[in-house]
């Protein structure tokens, strides 16, 4: 208990003296050698949020809409969109987060840096992320090393080798959230198969738990996706909108992995439900459906971390008019890849002007993002 409070103390001193994030004595010592104590982790927190609290208090309105919007940087046309868009987007302030969808590690690390260099003025840096699952790394990272897919991955050290790797990799070309790992079980062959630690439920559970804990504690971000559940379902929502037809049986697996790893992200698939009269999302997909993100996901499992949605040009939501927004609406915090960024950001904009319980909620989404980007704070590349 002294010990704990004593390392409390330190970290708030090196915040408020240097103004470190809290996240800096885990990186100054690391977690095998100081593990993090409950009240560790309170103080920490407390610290971030605080910090937080007042960054976006110096953000213009536009520099806050902004936090929840997240573009695409591909060098690959068929994949994403290319550099210069996501670069005008960032520039002109409309969005304030990239994800990396294919191409050299050493393009991302050009690009990482001009972005960090272009917005070196504003109150907090660009959130940079990638689907670095296992089974993708080097498909979507071309110089990567690789990786076994993630369902060779049947240990604690071999999900452990995998994840230093990517780790390793991701701090060198200044990316901080890795959309990984996959929760899902991989029954469903038309998506995620071999993305998935097993066809077993609770291995799924064990082995994603690990990865999200050595992920996290080699100072970036892990997501577990896609929520509700994607790997007892047909079809692909990449091209279609695709259905959980009665109990959602995935949800435990999700429950075991919030509780055990506290995966700092939740990604929301675009996956609707039927024939659950709790759960039901009326043809919605789950991540624009309030039952699926607030009352179940932060109400009943009580998750209060970073909920981002599912690339929203998939077809499952593209289909939707204003998916982006209603995404947002619905609870998400991040809209990555909506198909009209512009339009997003000035709704988002107009919303937070008012006095309504949905801008309140916006506040504390951008909030959200704020806190993560302290929390796992980009590396320079």
């Amino acid at each position: 208990m002294l010990f704990s409070k004593a390392f409390a103390l330190l970290n708030a001193a090196l915040f408020s003296l240097c103004g470190f994030p809290g996240a800096a004595l885990a990186q100054i010592f690391p977690a095998s050698q100081f593990p993090q104590t409950d009240a560790v982790r309170l103080a920490e927190e407390a610290i971030l949020k605080s910090r937080a609290d007042s960054i976006y208090q110096t953000m213009t309105p536009q520099q806050r809409a902004a936090q929840m919007i997240m573009v695409a940087s591909s060098t690959y046309e068929k994949i994403g969109a290319p550099y210069s868009t996501a670069k005008n987007l960032v520039q002109s302030g409309v969005a304030a987060g990239v994800v990396f969808l294919k191409g050299p590690t050493s393009a991302f690390s050009a690009q990482t840096r001009e972005l960090r260099q272009m917005t070196a003025t504003q109150p907090i840096a660009p959130l940079f992320a990638c689907d670095c699952e296992p089974s993708l790394f080097q498909m979507k990272w071309t110089d990567a090393t690789a990786v076994p897919k993630t369902n060779t991955l049947n240990t604690p050290e071999k999900v452990q080798a995998a994840v230093d790797i990517i780790n390793e990799t991701m701090r060198a070309t200044g990316v901080n959230l890795n959309f990984a790992p996959v929760a899902d079980i991989g029954a469903n062959k038309a998506v995620i198969n071999n993305r998935a630690f097993s066809g077993n439920a609770d291995s799924v559970a064990l082995r994603a738990s690990e990865f999200v804990r050595y992920t996290q504690m080699g100072h970036i971000g892990a997501t577990i996706k896609h929520f509700p559940g994607h790997g007892n379902v047909a079809g692909d929502t990449h091209k279609q909108l695709v259905f959980i037809d009665g109990n959602l049986t995935e949800l435990e697996t999700f429950r075991k992995i919030i509780e055990a790893a506290q995966p700092a992200v939740v990604m929301v698939g675009h996956i609707a439900v039927r024939n659950n009269p709790k759960y039901q999302t009326n043809d919605l997909p789950a991540s624009l459906s309030p039952v699926i993100i607030q009352k179940l996901l932060r109400g009943e499992l009580g998750y209060d971390g970073l909920i981002t949605t599912d690339a929203l040009n998939m077809q499952a939501a593209s289909r939707f008019p204003n998916a982006g927004f209603r995404a947002l609406e619905a609870g998400a915090d991040l809209a990555v890849m909506p198909l009209n960024p512009a339009e997003l950001h000035a709704r988002i904009v107009a919303e937070m002007a008012k006095n309504t319980p949905l801008s309140r909620q916006l506040e504390q989404s951008v909030k959200r993002v704020i806190y993560y980007k302290l929390r796992y704070p980009a590396q320079n590349p």
